[in-house]
């Protein structure tokens, strides 16, 4: 790969669904909505739509593994809400899945899967932060922006680990919503950086759009968001949404689409006299539609990394990789808020227009405020619950699609948030009303196997002890041994060949260096003699400083 490339193509997905009540009266629970769909009459339109719903949650982490597994560098982000990894763990360890194949291939359990990729494949699987329940954070209650930020970080190390939690660099908004307010938006960016958040992902229209720039200076480039308000000021690093390629996307652009598209932006900002590779990010929901059900990991994803040697002015990597490349050699620019922020599809109608609306944020409100009172009194509520109950109720599609049956949700949610606060006087004790919360994953997190079956370094075993890990090792025979020596040298190679700038080069030549060493006291080989051969070997025929590519010869 081109170690200086025009351009840096990051594909980002975006996952959700959102709990809901099913059954009525006294039956009415709680239920994921993908559980729900999976559940529906057989050959329903909703069954079938839900085994593909269930495949596209997995599909990030299968195709990582797999294009790994094959020797390809894959990059994706990623961001599933809280409500929905929380589904998934569910039916990941209560045998749905399991249970469930598609086109032949189970689905099996997703949480798992993706503690596998996590662990064996880091740099190419980026998650984002994000809300727990997916609320809309310009319309929910200040006072309950910690506890959604607090509750999906609790949820993620639980199901992945601190090491994974602790890779966790950038924060996703629901609905892409930001609010406008410099108060709000200040204490937010300082609430994103008590977590260690060290960049966010913005749409456009949140922005002030600089004079004089082109779409590309701003949505390709990578920006200091400054905010002030009362004598104050906060900074966080932001990227921002390729609208144009985000909805190419969602359409079914394939893969020589989205080198051409990073090129224009590659093209627009040279033009503008901008050196640094343009950064294309690309977001989109990776479920909704045929396209992303069907056909985008095939079509699409896979065929950007079987052929990124033909693209060498392209390269692929995870928003924190570039940020860490290029942000120390080019200093970001400066971008601002507009007062009113901004969402994915721009203003933020569908969470505040209509009387409907209006009614169930005031609801809200008044519910967020009740449960602050609670934590003031003395009461045999239990607050954790009572928390959750909140969280859910902000849930951003109980107004978002501004239909009766979602309103008809908010409406069962709220009623039963206020029997968990104690407001509402039910015959039910607390324990009952408890096990109407969404069920979770309640076991710790176990370990998982890793299989490796390679030649490691002397002091690995003992790096991963001390790591609180365990691990199974053997002494190879001299026979395996060389045998083994061989395949850690093209695994190296390879690793070379992957290396995306200088300083990753020179580990990876180091870690080649040590093998081609180890092979040569093997065979009873004088480094010394080595050097002479390849001494009399650049006299004879050169060596390769003059960049010198064989078309064609001649043969008799």
């Amino acid at each position: 790969m081109n170690p200086n490339p025009q351009a840096v193509f990051c594909p980002w997905l975006h996952m959700h669904q959102p709990p809901i009540w099913v059954g009525e009266g006294e039956n009415a629970r709680w239920m994921g909505n993908l559980e729900k769909m999976l559940h529906s009459e057989p050959n329903s339109e909703e069954a079938w739509n839900a085994q593909w719903f269930a495949l596209a949650y997995k599909n990030p982490a299968r195709y990582i593994q797999k294009l790994c597994e094959e020797g390809h560098s894959p990059r994706i982000l990623v961001d599933y809400s809280g409500v929905l990894l929380e589904e998934l763990a569910l039916l990941s360890t209560n045998g749905t899945l399991n249970h469930l194949k598609v086109e032949g291939e189970e689905i099996g359990n997703v949480i798992e899967l993706f503690r596998y990729v996590l662990a064996a494949y880091p740099e190419a699987i980026e998650f984002a932060g994000t809300a727990y329940s997916h609320c809309y954070f310009p319309a929910t209650p200040e006072q309950d922006h910690e506890a959604q930020i607090k509750a999906w970080r609790d949820l993620y190390g639980n199901l992945f680990g601190e090491a994974a939690l602790k890779r966790i660099r950038g924060f996703w908004l629901p609905e892409m919503g930001m609010m406008g307010d410099p108060g709000m938006a200040l204490r937010f960016i300082r609430l994103l950086k008590k977590y260690g958040y060290e960049w966010i992902i913005l749409p456009h229209s949140s922005l002030e759009h600089p004079e004089g720039w082109s779409n590309p200076m701003l949505e390709n480039r990578v920006h200091w968001l400054k905010v002030s308000s009362g004598g104050e000021s906060e900074e966080i690093l932001c990227v921002v949404r390729d609208t144009d390629m985000g909805i190419r996307q969602q359409s079914g652009q394939n893969a020589e689409g989205c080198i051409n598209g990073s090129r224009d932006r590659a093209s627009a900002l040279q033009s503008a006299g901008i050196s640094t590779p343009a950064l294309v990010i690309p977001t989109s929901d990776g479920e909704n539609g045929n396209v992303m059900m069907f056909e985008y990991f095939p079509n699409s994803f896979a065929p950007l990394f079987y052929n990124a040697n033909q693209w060498q002015d392209v390269a692929f990597m995870t928003v924190s990789e570039y940020i860490d490349i290029y942000d120390q050699q080019n200093p970001a620019t400066e971008v601002t808020l507009n007062l009113t922020g901004g969402s994915w599809i721009g203003g933020h109608d569908s969470w505040f227009s209509g009387d409907e609306r209006v009614k169930v944020m005031g609801e809200i409100e008044t519910l967020s405020q009740n449960f602050a009172n609670l934590q003031t009194t003395n009461s045999d509520i239990d607050l954790e619950t009572a928390q959750k109950a909140l969280l859910l109720c902000q849930t951003s599609c109980f107004v978002y699609w501004n239909s009766p049956f979602w309103f008809d949700q908010a409406k069962q949610s709220l009623t039963w948030a206020r029997k968990v606060m104690g407001i509402i006087e039910v015959g039910e004790s607390q324990e009952e009303i408890q096990q109407t919360l969404p069920k979770t994953l309640s076991q710790p997190r176990s370990k998982i196997k890793i299989e490796h079956r390679k030649l490691v370094r002397d002091r690995i075993p003992e790096i991963i002890r001390s790591a609180g890990n365990d691990c199974e090792v053997t002494t190879l025979s001299e026979t395996e041994y060389k045998t083994a020596l061989q395949q850690k040298l093209l695994e190296e190679v390879q690793e070379v060949i992957s290396a995306r700038n200088s300083s990753q080069l020179i580990q990876e030549l180091a870690d080649l260096y040590e093998v081609l060493e180890t092979i040569l006291a093997t065979s009873d080989i004088n480094p010394e003699t080595l050097k002479q051969v390849q001494k009399q070997k650049r006299e004879e025929r050169g060596g390769f400083e003059k960049r010198l590519k064989l078309q064609w010869t001649t043969t008799e």
